[in-house]
C-alpha cells in the first residue's frame, strides 16, 4: 500500500469496525425508507426509482422520500411522526458524510523529547483537520440506530395499517 495513512486507519480495527457500523446502519435505513416508500406509493418500481435509484446524495434521498410522505395518503400524524424522524437523520447526515468520505490523516509529535503521540484526524472539504474519536463513531452509530428503530416500528405499523397479504407477496 503506497500510503502509511491508510495503512495506519486499515491497522485500526475499532475504528475500521464503527466506520463499517456507520455504513451499514446508513445503507438499513435506506431500505426502510424504500419500504415506507412502497407502502405509500402502493409501486414497488416507482420506490425504487426515486429512493435507491434516482437519489446519489442521502440528503437528496431523504428529500425525495419527505416529497413521498407529504403527498401520501397517510393521515397527519403518521407523516408527521416519520418527517420528525428525517428531520433527525437530516441532522446526522452531516457526520455520517465525514466519517465516510473525509481523508484520515496521521500526523505525530514528540513528547518530552523521548515519547512519540500518534494523532488522527479527518480532513473537511474546507482542509480542516478534526481529531478522530471512536467515542463519537460509536455515539453516531447510536443516534442512526434510535432512528433507524423508530422508522422500522413506523414502518411496521403503516404496513399493519395500510397493506394486504395480496400486497405483500408481489
Amino acid at each position: 500500500m503506497g500510503s502509511t495513512d491508510v495503512w495506519f486507519a486499515e491497522r485500526t480495527p475499532e475504528l475500521l469496525a464503527e466506520i463499517g457500523k456507520v455504513t451499514v446502519r446508513w445503507a438499513a435505513i435506506d431500505l426502510v425508507l424504500l419500504d415506507i416508500s412502497y407502502i405509500a406509493l402502493r409501486n414497488y418500481e416507482a420506490a425504487v426509482a426515486i429512493i435507491l435509484s434516482g437519489s446519489v446524495a442521502g440528503r437528496q434521498r431523504l428529500e425525495a422520500f419527505n416529497a413521498v410522505v407529504a403527498g401520501s395518503y397517510f393521515n397527519l400524524a403518521e407523516r408527521q411522526s416519520i418527517l420528525k424522524v428525517t428531520e433527525k437523520l437530516r441532522e446526522l447526515a452531516t457526520k455520517r458524510n465525514a466519517i465516510v468520505h473525509s481523508p484520515l490523516v496521521v500526523s505525530y509529535s514528540v513528547r518530552d523529547r523521548r515519547t512519540f503521540e500518534r494523532r488522527l484526524t479527518w480532513v473537511d472539504r474546507k482542509g480542516k483537520q478534526t481529531t478522530v474519536s471512536i467515542e463519537d463513531l460509536k455515539q453516531h452509530v447510536l443516534d442512526v440506530g434510535d432512528a433507524l428503530s423508530e422508522l422500522e416500528k413506523i414502518a411496521t405499523a403503516l404496513q399493519e395499517a395500510y397493506l394486504t397479504p395480496s400486497d405483500l407477496e408481489s
